[in-house]
């Protein structure tokens, strides 16, 4: 969740996009229980204006895209996107293990294939469990002592899907859409995401064959 301003140098970064709206519908069935919020006690509208307001540490995401995107081509960071991992999993295992000079035979990439699916960290969602995270920072964000003990994992039921931004409001999506527009599609030349994944799908293909040569 580090911009790139903050994170150390001398690092390797992957870096994993998600088309924003997406993003929005993620974070919407995440953030309000990590909070003590029942599910559904905030509509998207209202939950949009508390994003607008800041009430997230990370800040928007456009302006994490942006940090991050004018780093691409550097040869310490690695840029995924969540749509390429569910198409093509096993091909975005092989690209990280290149990147990390790891070692990958067919039976390592069958494991970690198979522990990387939804199914599998279904199946193990205690390992993707927030509650020590939230209880580190509980104090700091104010949360009271007799918070509910809610679901604050990060594998819920439903999830793992692309798509979901199809529950958005209109008037939401167009105000999220207007933040786009504002920030990389007028600073970094992007119309949308969609730009962005083929921008990036001609410099990778563009490389390659530089590398070909």
């Amino acid at each position: 969740h580090e911009r790139i301003s903050t994170v150390p140098a001398g690092a390797k970064y992957i870096y994993v996009a998600r088309h924003p709206l997406d993003a929005f519908v993620s974070f919407y069935h995440f953030l309000p229980g990590y909070m003590g919020i029942a599910p559904g006690a905030i509509s998207y509208s209202e939950f949009a204006d508390a994003i607008f307001a800041g009430v997230s540490v990370s800040g928007g995401i456009w302006g994490h895209f942006q940090g991050w995107w004018q780093r691409r081509g550097d040869p310490n960071v690695l840029w995924l996107f969540y749509e390429d991992l569910k198409e093509d999993l096993e091909g975005s295992i092989r690209k990280i293990a290149a990147f990390m000079d790891v070692p990958l035979d067919e039976v390592k990439l069958t494991d970690v294939a198979c522990k990387a699916s939804f199914e599998w960290m279904s199946a193990h969602s205690d390992k993707f469990d927030d509650h020590f995270l939230r209880g580190y920072v509980k104090d700091r964000i104010g949360l009271p002592e007799d918070i509910p003990d809610t679901n604050v994992g990060k594998v819920r039921r439903g999830g793992g899907k692309i798509g979901g931004r199809g529950a958005i409001p209109e008037p939401v999506k167009c105000l999220l859409e207007k933040r786009w527009k504002e920030t990389l599609g007028s600073e970094e030349g992007l119309e949308n995401y969609e730009a962005m994944r083929s921008s990036h799908a001609q410099m990778h293909q563009a490389g390659s064959q530089f590398c070909g040569h």
